[in-house]
């Protein structure tokens, strides 16, 4: 919002838009569709771990797990030296034991042993995204993600780029990439960074 002459003279050569991922999509336009298990561990544990990290680095994941865990954040474990690794996800320690949420590239640069490509193609349809959970070099968990932008939002962005605006997004969702906001936001992709 620009109030007064002052404003709009002020913010008149402004050619980016910064804006974090997570204030793109509202919190109930993340959805979990399903979760898909591998291994012996259990789902419960899955789900904390995955909590842990997404709510500490923030962003559209963590609106899904804090509803998971119904806003009980006492129950989180013990989460410490987060690292974003670029358009890949999350790494860190959780409760004693290294922990990577994020999506296949992340997983096969940790040498984390993983299913066909075409399992995960086989789920991630209709606007479905995967996003896999390691825990102690194995893997855990995919759970199967949904983003769904506001009508409000999407108008409010397709202005500001048609008005000479570029959108510079800030992210530690692997998912959140150009091509995504490109499609989700029908916004040309070079317009978006």
């Amino acid at each position: 919002i620009l109030t007064g002459y002052d404003a709009v003279y002020d913010f008149s050569d402004a050619n980016v838009l910064a804006v974090d991922a997570q204030d793109l999509f509202p919190d109930d336009g993340v959805q979990l569709y399903s979760i898909k298990t591998f291994g012996s561990q259990s789902i419960d544990r899955a789900l904390l771990d995955a909590a842990g990290v997404t709510i500490m680095t923030g962003g559209p994941l963590a609106s899904i797990f804090h509803r998971v865990i119904e806003g009980h954040t006492k129950i989180l474990p013990e989460v410490d030296t987060l690292v974003y690794e670029d358009g890949m996800g999350v790494s860190g320690w959780v409760s004693g034991h290294r922990v990577l949420i994020g999506n296949r590239m992340l997983m096969e640069n940790h040498g984390i042993s993983m299913p066909a490509a075409e399992f995960e193609k086989k789920y991630t349809r209709d606007g479905k995204y995967a996003v896999f959970l390691s825990t102690m070099g194995v893997l855990s968990a995919m759970f199967l993600i949904s983003y769904q932008p506001s009508a409000q939002m999407k108008d409010a962005l397709q202005r500001a780029v048609n008005s000479g605006l570029s959108l510079s997004v800030y992210s530690c969702d692997p998912n959140i990439t150009q091509e995504m906001l490109s499609e989700t936001f029908d916004l040309p992709r070079n317009a978006i960074k």
